[in-house]
């Protein structure tokens, strides 16, 4: 009896111990890139992220978001095939499934989402609200259509010999994108 006592102390110990050191455990930090799953619809077909913005998924992937957890970390990429009919691309880092998507909402003004709050085009700069500053590729004038106070939701570029662009800035207010490095 006295051994089974002790066993029951020391098993409540170290339950408690455990307990206390994930309490303790630092939250998990992501680079800008990254975006966080809050949500997805019951059928699957559309996802929001931290920012409140949301995307319709492509039917064909919908399946995919199924095993998706509320948290996910989330990349988006520009959609390269001119054939398909969405623009975008997220992978999940997670789960590494990746679904074609499109912005069906742009996000609300919340402490996730960032803002341009400067337009540099003479040196093809962008500031954003985080104090980020972003080095626009010359050959991506579509910026030259944004607006201070613009939604942006960074996302990574796929890099080849043709750009050496790490970064995307979606453009949630005018649903375009530029390539762009981080100064």
């Amino acid at each position: 009896m006295k051994i089974l006592t002790t066993l029951a102390i020391c098993f409540s110990f170290f339950c408690k111990s455990y307990a206390t050191e994930q309490e303790d455990m630092p939250q998990m930090y992501y680079p800008i890139y990254c975006h966080q799953l809050v949500a997805f619809t019951c059928l699957g077909d559309e996802v929001e992220i931290e920012d409140s913005s949301l995307w319709e998924v492509n039917p064909a992937d919908s399946h995919k978001v199924f095993l998706w957890s509320s948290k996910d970390p989330l990349v988006f990429y520009p959609e390269r095939n001119i054939f398909s009919n969405y623009n975008y691309k997220v992978k999940n880092l997670s789960t590494k499934e990746i679904v074609d998507l499109n912005l069906k909402k742009a996000p609300l003004d919340t402490e996730n989402t960032l803002k341009i709050v400067s337009l540099d085009y003479e040196n093809n700069e962008v500031e954003l609200s985080d104090e980020s500053t972003w080095k626009v590729n010359l050959r991506d004038t579509n910026y030259k259509d944004w607006l201070v106070g613009d939604f942006i939701i960074v996302g990574l570029n796929e890099t080849s010999i043709f750009s050496s662009d790490k970064f995307i800035l979606i453009n949630t207010s005018l649903n375009n994108y530029a390539r762009v490095n981080l100064k």
